[in-house]
């Protein structure tokens, strides 16, 4: 109507809007269908209408590398079952050890007799068991080996999988880093475009600019204001992956 466009910008333009419906159904569509699945899983009707509270700003929490890995490796229960099978080893490999140790047993008996004439009221005995086989072809000596292989084996066990959580850790750490230094970035980026869609409004209003131009400053915040509910999605879904690789069950 200003004639400011050609026909194939409106063209353009109705491609585009199309697409954005498409866009919000499938979203609109999306929510429905995780509506639907957390009611089941809290057995409840699946019509339940709900609404959960919007994510809030990046966590203040102050997490090091140092102590996320600490805290996993005292949490994870990969772990603690590595050094219950290392403590399992040890008592049988001093078990093993301790059958090279003689078996002596001690024994006091003491019998005492009543209205028996013929025998002594009072009888005392004590005895000793000596038992030990000095001679058993290697059996003790290659049974101790095979436990001495077995606690080094879950010692290495140990090794791998400290490894293991730690290189897990650190992968989710830095995930997690990036995704705050993300968040910052389209956080500033949104505020910016914010501004500049209340600097072309008041444009607008003083007949300074033109109506496709705020359309077009529009449609740029919106852009930015999804980008910045992605990031802040993603900045809690790498810290939840972060904390549930620590063992954290809060």
């Amino acid at each position: 109507m200003q004639k400011v466009v050609l026909r194939a910008d409106a063209l353009n333009v109705d491609a585009k809007l199309a697409k954005a419906r498409y866009q919000l159904m499938a979203a609109v569509n999306g929510l429905a269908t995780r509506r639907e699945q957390l009611n089941q899983l809290l057995g409840r009707e699946l019509t339940t209408q709900f609404r959960v509270d919007p994510s809030p700003e990046d966590d203040t929490t102050k997490i090091t590398i140092e102590k996320a890995r600490q805290q996993a490796l005292e949490n994870r229960p990969e772990n603690r079952q590595a050094h219950l099978k290392e403590k399992q080893a040890e008592y049988d490999r001093r078990i093993a050890k301790a059958e090279y140790l003689p078996d002596l047993s001690v024994s006091v008996r003491y019998i005492g007799m009543s209205n028996v004439e013929v025998l002594p009221e009072n009888v005392t005995s004590a005895g000793f068991y000596f038992s030990w086989e000095p001679f058993d072809w290697g059996r003790r000596k290659d049974k101790v080996q095979e436990r001495t292989r077995t606690l080094e084996q879950a010692r290495i066990g140990i090794t791998e999988t400290e490894s293991k959580i730690s290189v897990e850790v650190g992968a989710k750490y830095r995930l997690w880093e990036e995704s705050s230094l993300l968040l910052k970035a389209i956080r500033t980026e949104n505020e910016a475009a914010a501004e500049d869609l209340r600097v072309m409004r008041n444009k607008y209003k003083e007949e300074a600019a033109l109506l496709k131009d705020l359309l077009e400053v529009q449609a740029q915040n919106s852009e930015k204001n999804f980008q910045y509910q992605e990031a802040l999605s993603s900045y809690w879904s790498a810290l939840a992956n972060l904390r549930k690789a620590m063992g954290d069950s809060q």
